[in-house]
């Protein structure tokens, strides 16, 4: 169940690289207020996606590192963490659910 959960936010992320996001939808998706799963599907394009941006990638992460919204990773309460939890192990970790994220520089981190 929990692989097919991730199975369907990569098929969304999928889609969303087909339609070539704009800033402002981008920024959409990360003001999101009616799901917290939105906010974190928009903070996955931006780090999956910007790949040579890393100073750019950094000023769109930074006002939702201190986001207290409660967010369940792939919908079980071990995985329990907050939109600010989620950005910081999507800033420090390579590893997302078994697959690789783009490497980060070191003094970018």
């Amino acid at each position: 169940m929990i692989y097919y959960l991730v199975l369907q936010l990569l098929l969304l992320l999928l889609k969303l690289f087909i339609l070539r996001l704009t800033r402002g939808q981008v920024k959409a998706l990360l003001d999101h207020a009616d799901s917290p799963y939105i906010r974190a599907l928009g903070l996955l394009y931006l780090r999956i996606g910007m790949t040579d941006g890393y100073k750019e990638l950094w000023a769109w992460y930074e006002p939702y590192l201190n986001d207290r919204e409660a967010l369940n990773v792939d919908g079980t309460p071990a995985t329990a963490t907050t939109i600010g939890g989620y950005a910081r192990k999507l800033l420090t970790d390579q590893d997302y659910h078994g697959d690789r994220l783009p490497r980060i520089p070191a003094p970018w981190i």
